[in-house]
């Protein structure tokens, strides 16, 4: 049996369950959920500086339309390089998430 240190566990696992991810994600050529489109629109304006506007106006029935506040920050923030790959990029950043939680 051969003995692995709890680096080399974690590793394995990430690997494993990024192939995993990795093939749930790429079997349909959209993004699974509605919600991804606006984090991926959302992560696009960070470099432009529209990111940080209190203006939503894509949510015109809502409180957020006018008292806009982006409740998911670091997560766009981290989000922003990806989206230079398009939604194959977003895919990717979803499938790093996933794998390291």
């Amino acid at each position: 049996m051969i003995k692995l240190n709890k680096i080399q566990q974690a590793a394995i696992i990430f690997c494993l369950v990024f192939v995993i991810f990795t093939y749930a994600e790429f079997q349909a050529d959209q993004l699974p959920k509605y919600d991804a489109y606006y984090h991926a629109k959302m992560a696009e304006k960070f470099p432009s500086g529209e990111f940080f506007s209190q203006q939503f106006p894509w949510l015109s029935q809502t409180d957020l339309a006018q008292n806009y506040g982006n409740m998911h920050f670091l997560y766009h923030v981290f989000l922003s390089p990806f989206t230079l790959l398009g939604f194959a990029g977003v895919k990717l950043a979803t499938i790093i998430l996933a794998s390291l939680f």
